[in-house]
């Protein structure tokens, strides 16, 4: 997911962003210390794109734009009851109809559709190890960019004398967090809704 902002009238996505603003760290990197850094790809990469999109079609602090957000009942502590946009009013569908993500994969599998993944940016630093094991498995042309993508912000950052950020939870390189090496669970193992531990 790389939603496109507009900048100077032309489309850009996150990535270009990144590229083209060389102090400003938007992603919530993790410090050495365990802290992250400042998270504010979401506002400008989502709810700011979305919240022009509806101004454009006639959103009003008066006349609000309805906002439903697929959050299910297995992550209800996402909810939020008022949008930063003030010209949004939010509603949780699937908390409404008591469904969690294996009923509505179920419902999007009985409809004879694809049952899609977790959507986010494939360079996420939120990704749970196990998303990052299947990128380098199954996308490592994306490994191999994200990557060059912390390599490249760490060089940024040893310019300024700055501390080196990380993309993966543990705090180290992400090449050595997820060093190749098979599972003794096999692939399924990485994820935590596998349940393996529980058995």
């Amino acid at each position: 997911m790389e939603l496109y902002k507009h900048t100077y009238g032309q489309p850009e996505t996150l990535l270009q962003y990144i590229a083209r603003r060389r102090r400003q760290l938007v992603l919530p990197m993790r410090l050495k210390s365990g802290a992250a850094c400042n998270r504010t790809c979401t506002y400008m990469f989502k709810i700011r794109v979305i919240g022009s999109f509806e101004v454009k079609r006639g959103a009003r602090r008066t006349r609000p734009a309805v906002n439903g957000l697929g959050i299910s009942t297995d992550e209800v502590h996402r909810c939020r009851t008022h949008s930063p946009v003030p010209w949004q009013v939010l509603e949780y569908p699937l908390i409404d109809r008591g469904l969690d993500r294996t009923a509505c994969a179920q419902i999007v599998a009985d409809a004879g559709l694809p049952v899609p993944g977790k959507s986010s940016c494939w360079f996420c630093p939120f990704h749970r190890h196990g998303e990052w094991v299947a990128l380098r498995r199954q996308r490592p042309d994306l490994w191999a960019r994200a990557l060059w993508l912390e390599a490249e912000l760490n060089r940024r950052r040893e310019e300024r004398g700055q501390d080196e950020v990380y993309l993966h939870t543990s705090r180290v390189p992400l090449a050595q967090a997820v060093e190749e090496q098979p599972s003794l669970f096999g692939e399924a193992m990485e994820f935590c809704e596998s349940g393996h531990c529980m058995t």
